[in-house]
């Protein structure tokens, strides 16, 4: 287990805590019964009928309830951005009539691009970690994709869990000689031993 001096180092030190967001993010002054509904877009290609569809059923729960319905644009994996998607998918908002209730300029809720709000889920991450709900992984992209094919040949459930969770229960002293070695990490939930189940 990783002790919660040794947590704070994996981090920015002068992150925030959790209560600091919670307070910039007070719940919204809406009615009883509002619903506040959230469509997701990835720019990594252009918005097709099912996005469309998707987003309506949002936007529609949103204003029948008298509630507010925003897009939060999901570029976290810049490496696969298509050239030209962000601005395709805003006119194609506008033009199904299906923008954003909420938007940087007009709403304290923001940013609604997902990149920009990198230092809140830094937080929460650390949250996880603290609470041993997740962990460092030192696993390569290659490691995963070999681990993937091994599960798939012997038609296993695929996934990063029980003895597939390589990194899962390292010691603080392993943890601390992969970073000293300059290995990259991500930090991965702690998913239950059988894969299976909910969290």
């Amino acid at each position: 287990m990783l002790v919660p001096e040794f947590i704070n180092t994996l981090f920015d030190a002068a992150l925030p805590e959790a209560s600091h967001w919670e307070s910039a993010y007070p719940p919204r002054d809406l009615p009883p019964g509002a619903i506040v509904t959230r469509f997701a877009p990835s720019p990594t290609g252009f918005l097709h009928t099912g996005g469309v569809y998707t987003a309506n059923l949002g936007k529609n729960l949103a204003v029948h309830s008298a509630g507010s319905y925003f897009i939060r644009i999901e570029d976290t994996d810049q490496a696969r951005v298509v050239p030209g998607s962000p601005e395709q998918i805003g006119r194609a908002f506008k033009y199904f009539d299906i923008a954003s209730d909420e938007n940087d300029s007009n709403s304290k809720w923001g940013p609604y691009q997902q990149s920009k709000r990198e230092r809140i889920y830094h937080t929460y991450a650390r949250e996880l970690v603290r609470n041993g709900h997740a962990y460092p992984c030192f696993c390569t992209r290659q490691e995963l994709a070999q681990m993937t094919e091994e599960q798939n040949s012997a038609k296993l459930q695929t996934g990063y869990y029980g003895s597939w969770a390589r990194c899962r229960n390292l010691s603080q002293d392993e943890v601390m000689s992969r970073l000293a070695a300059g290995k990259s990490y991500t930090i991965r939930f702690r998913a239950p031993d059988s894969g299976s189940g909910r969290v």
